[in-house]
């Protein structure tokens, strides 16, 4: 009789179940609203029953929203994400699949609304994705997504800051994924990303922008240019056509 206990990789380490769900519960919480952070801000855009959380990690986020009576797909290309999540979470509301690149295994028109919060800088065709998200999303549908601000004083201060020569040799040793900004392909800046979206058949409903840093956030209500510099930015869209 086998005695080896199940091993789940994530974060690049070995975990057996009861600590990586231990870690889950201790670093994954509800969004709270007093202090909204940019997936909150996100969240809080979604309307319509039928959800599809694309690029949507071991599903937390997902979960929470079919815990609010959506009826959520998340999708994830990582099939080790999504061993994770179905383990981990379970609600009658919730759907946790596996899905390759941009190319979506769904039927036209099959959603209310799609998000995608820190998934576009990822990915190598992001016009094709947005493409892909168009057309399962139905007439009228939403389309929620955040990216890393290109605007940003983050980039704008690696930029005056670095020895550009030095980290360019440093990006020739990082590895293609590494779960971090190392392996963004893209940065966008605001008006760039909205031209690609309108190119697709989108329409500007409603944005937000967010800071990793509280003092940011807090500052950015008393004088709201700040926030445009901010580490994040949140857009809705809709489809128009």
């Amino acid at each position: 009789m086998s005695t080896e206990t199940t091993r789940y990789r994530y974060l690049d380490k070995s975990w057996d179940w009861d600590e990586l769900a231990a870690f889950i519960d201790r670093n994954y919480k509800d969004p709270d609203p007093a202090r909204p952070d940019r997936i909150a801000l996100a969240l809080e855009m979604v309307e319509g029953r039928e959800v599809l959380d694309l690029g949507c990690h071991f599903g937390f986020h997902a979960h929470y929203l079919a815990r609010l009576g959506h009826r959520v797909v998340g999708a994830e290309i990582d099939p080790e994400l999504v061993r994770i999540g179905k383990k981990k979470y379970s609600h009658p509301n919730l759907e946790l699949v596996q899905v390759e690149g941009t190319r979506l295994e769904f039927a036209d028109c099959s959603f209310d609304a799609v998000l995608l919060l820190e998934v576009l800088e990822h990915t190598r065709d992001p016009r094709g994705l947005v493409a892909e998200i168009h057309r399962v999303l139905r007439p009228g549908g939403f389309f929620i997504l955040s990216v890393p601000n290109a605007a940003s004083y983050h980039t704008l201060g690696r930029t005056l800051l670095l020895n550009l020569k030095s980290y360019y040799r440093k990006m020739e040793s990082w590895p293609e994924f590494a779960t971090d900004q190392r392996d963004h392909y893209f940065y966008w800046d605001p008006f760039t990303l909205y031209r690609l979206l309108n190119y697709q058949g989108f329409r500007y409903v409603e944005h937000k922008f967010s800071d990793n840093l509280r003092l940011v956030n807090f500052l950015a209500r008393f004088i709201p240019p700040l926030g445009r510099i901010s580490t994040c930015f949140i857009i809705k869209v809709v489809k128009e056509r």
